[in-house]
């Protein structure tokens, strides 16, 4: 994913109601946010661009 190929499955993985991951150290049951699909979209648009 360093390529930028599988942005789109690190987004999915940050969309809100994922498991958290065991090491994060976040106490509760989900972890991310919806906010993730406006931040990767608008992030790939502005690397595609400049």
């Amino acid at each position: 994913s360093a390529t930028g190929e599988a942005w789109h499955e690190i987004m999915l993985a940050c969309l809100g109601g994922m498991k958290c991951d065991e090491n994060s150290g976040n106490d509760g049951p989900e972890c991310g946010s919806n906010f993730a699909y406006a931040y990767f979209v608008s992030f790939i648009f502005l690397c595609s661009f400049l």
